[in-house]
């Protein structure tokens, strides 16, 4: 699945012919494609031109942060709650979940009218999303576990600090002043925030999480690092990451990004109960800040199957099928470790997490 950027519009293809202002969902069964979001359907966003079946088109996303041209499918009042109407159309009829309020009245079939959105949260942040975000403006670890909402496992003698940087920013150091190669150092969330779960809608969005990370390698490809979520009940979290580049370990289940000892290339990955999956989804540059992102949505509610997708600065690197039959709860986690005798540090400008409850 491919995507423009991570800010909207994101670029799908039209799995059919679209016209201008129409809402659009995700296609059930193929990547990367949208098609008329229909009565009681879930609308991802509106196609702001008309596209041809197979074209690329720009959806504008419903929580982009902007209000959104569409078409009305009948009379329907200023300020009036609205749903998923035929053939990409907004309604005041009940049908699905309420997708925002209009802000100019109309009189029939076919007008256009200013919409609102209530977004991926129904409108109702607090019943059905959870979410959570650090920018690190102050300390908040605590070595042993037993208070902050971050904790830290630095058994080589490494660091967990807190930086004078504008907007906040958090330090991963390896080493003490002996480094030697693969000395690790790893920052948590204290506790399991999250556990995957299929959703109610096939395509449905289910988690995304964001982190922005710098790491400039003491020697170059030597570093090993890691951003993701992970499962386990210990903080204990030595060889999360394998030594010698062989990435995470098979000991926990996980959906995460890492990149390894030699190697010039972020991976994107998975490992539920049976298997770990992976994939290359985007450069890694040395001493420059880059977003990684995940994003969790319902693949197949009959088989229990969740899609993962990985970005990087917004530009989409592939997917990965997780099974949730005996998934775990999961933690928030970054680490890095030494690919050689030199001390390597991993700078987090900022984590934000969101999922359905």
């Amino acid at each position: 699945m491919s995507v423009g950027t991570q800010e909207s519009p994101i670029s799908l293809a039209a799995g059919e012919a679209l016209e201008a202002h129409r809402l659009v969902r995700l296609h059930a069964s193929t990547a990367a494609t949208v098609v008329y979001a229909d009565s009681g359907e879930r609308a991802i966003g509106v196609v702001p031109v008309d596209y041809a079946s197979g074209a690329k088109a720009a959806v504008e996303l419903l929580h982009g942060g902007t209000t959104i041209k569409v078409v009305a499918a009948g009379a329907i009042s200023a300020n009036a709650v609205v749903y998923t109407a035929n053939d990409g159309k907004v309604s005041d009829s009940v049908s699905g979940e309420p997708i925002g309020r209009i802000l100019v009245a109309t009189s029939g079939d076919g007008d256009f009218t200013i919409l609102l959105p209530y977004g991926m949260q129904g409108g109702d942040t607090d019943k059905d999303w959870v979410v959570f975000e650090d920018d690190f403006l102050w300390p908040n670890t605590d070595e042993s576990g037993s208070e902050g909402q971050w904790s830290s496992d630095v058994s080589d003698g490494g660091a967990v600090t807190m930086q004078d940087a504008h907007g906040g920013q958090v330090a991963i150091s390896t080493s003490d002043t002996t480094v030697a190669d693969n000395d690790e150092a790893y920052f948590a969330t204290t506790n399991e925030i999250y556990k995957p779960a299929i959703g109610a809608v096939n395509g449905e969005v289910l988690a995304i999480l964001k982190g922005r990370l710098k790491l400039t390698e003491a020697n170059i490809d030597d570093a090993n690092i890691i951003f993701g979520l992970l499962g386990g009940d210990d903080l204990t979290l030595d060889n999360t990451l394998g030594d010698n580049g062989a990435g995470p370990a098979d000991a926990n289940q996980y959906i995460a990004m890492w990149k390894v000892d030699g190697g010039t290339v972020w991976q994107g990955g998975v490992r539920d109960t049976a298997q770990d999956t992976d994939t290359n989804v985007g450069a890694f540059t040395s001493g420059s800040f880059k977003e990684l992102k995940m994003v969790i949505y319902d693949a197949d509610i009959t088989d229990g199957e969740l899609e993962v997708e990985f970005f990087v600065d917004g530009v989409s690197g592939g997917t990965k099928t997780y099974a949730v039959s005996g998934a775990t709860e999961m933690r928030i986690i970054a680490g890095v470790k030494n690919g050689g005798a030199n001390e390597e540090t991993l700078y987090i400008d900022k984590v934000r997490f969101e999922f359905k409850r």
